[in-house]
Order: C-alpha cells, then sequence, then structure tokens
C-alpha cells in the first residue's frame, strides 16, 4: 500500500493535459513550469535530431504541449514555429510517419493562432507533398 506521502506526490505531478489547462488560465503563474517544459523540450528535440527515424510518443505528446500553451507564452515560444519548420526540413525523408504528422499538426495549431506568417511553411509543406502519408 501507498504510503501519504507517495500518495501527495502523486497528486502534486500533474499530466500536460493538466498543465496546459493550468497554463492557459494563468500564465504568469506558471512561466518557471513553462520554462522547464522547454528546456524538457530541447533536450528531446537534440535526442530526435540524433535518430529522427525513430518515433518517440514522448517527444510528439511534448510538441503538441507546447504548440497548445505557445499563446500563453508568445515572447517565449516564438522561435518554436522555426524549430519544428527545421526539424522537418532537415529530417522530413527518413523521419517516422506519426511524427512527420504530429509536427505539421503542431505547425498548423500554431499558425490558426498567429504565432507565424503562413509564407513560413509553404516551401516546407511542397517537400512533404513528395512523401507517401
Amino acid at each position: 500500500m501507498a504510503t501519504d506521502a507517495e500518495e501527495k506526490e502523486k497528486e502534486r505531478i500533474m499530466s500536460l493535459p493538466q498543465l496546459q489547462n493550468l497554463m492557459k488560465k494563468d500564465p504568469e503563474a506558471y512561466e518557471l513550469e513553462f520554462a522547464q517544459q522547454w528546456s524538457h523540450f530541447d533536450s528531446q528535440m537534440e535526442i530526435f535530431k540524433l535518430k529522427p527515424q525513430k518515433p518517440a510518443s514522448s517527444f510528439g505528446e511534448q510538441v503538441m504541449f507546447l504548440a497548445h500553451v505557445a499563446p500563453s507564452f508568445p515572447e517565449k515560444a516564438k522561435a518554436l514555429p522555426d524549430i519544428l519548420i527545421g526539424a522537418l526540413n532537415d529530417h522530413f525523408e527518413v523521419m517516422h510517419s506519426n511524427m512527420r504528422t504530429t509536427l505539421v499538426q503542431a505547425l498548423i495549431l500554431l499558425r490558426n493562432r498567429d504565432q507565424f506568417p503562413c509564407i513560413k511553411t509553404l516551401p516546407m509543406y511542397f517537400k512533404l507533398f513528395g512523401t507517401q502519408d
């Protein structure tokens, strides 16, 4: 059986959807958590660049999380579209199809929220037309 301390620790640890909801409601109160998530994303991006053909669901979840909360942290997250576009441009030919889809979905979400101009992604989207998926 779990002790009281273990139960409190489980309650303290939030899932990404819970944290996303809280960040959207009160961005100022969660700036530190955003910085931690961004640092985690940077680490996962470096790992992804080493093996882009390997699917990583946790990396995909992190990308979508940041895409959802980026409008709440416009200054801190303004580099996200360029990072995702760069990853797609550099690795789209060998990237796992699920990861490619996730990155494109994140870019579409960011674009729909006016986080960057559409013209930035058009050349990359035309490259993606050549892929099977």
